[in-house]
């Protein structure tokens, strides 16, 4: 019924989460098509499709949530906090521009080998 990701901000090590909500009579095929899906970017390049609408993604929304004052300077608080120059959110989407094909695979490689599932469901 619905799926998200999540990587929250942190200024050390932090996690990438995935979420899932299904009933509970398909719990079991969406953790395992999930389980693929790791599987799969991590032995199988993404296509040059797939990418751009990654990167459109996460520059679009970023820039989206930059609309206003009160959020660049939200932004500009955030970095100063963490001890980033003032233009780091233009350089990450500068950067995020750049992302390839086998960078997501490598990335893929090194990040997402190890998974573990909470599941949560109703009595």
């Amino acid at each position: 019924y619905a799926t998200a990701t999540l990587y929250p901000p942190r200024v050390d090590t932090g996690s990438w989460i995935g979420l899932l909500g299904t009933g509970p009579a398909n719990v079991t095929k969406a953790e395992a098509a999930l389980k693929e899906q790791l599987r799969r970017i991590q032995t199988e390049p993404a296509s040059e499709q797939e990418v751009a609408v990654a990167r459109s993604y996460v520059v679009g929304t970023q820039l989206m949530d930059r609309r206003t004052n009160a959020r660049q300077a939200w932004y500009l608080g955030a970095a100063e906090l963490v001890g980033l120059p003032h233009d780091y959110f233009d350089t990450y989407a500068a950067n995020v521009k750049k992302v390839t094909a086998a960078d997501v695979m490598r990335v893929a490689k090194q990040y997402l080998g190890v998974v573990r599932t909470v599941i949560v469901q109703p009595d």
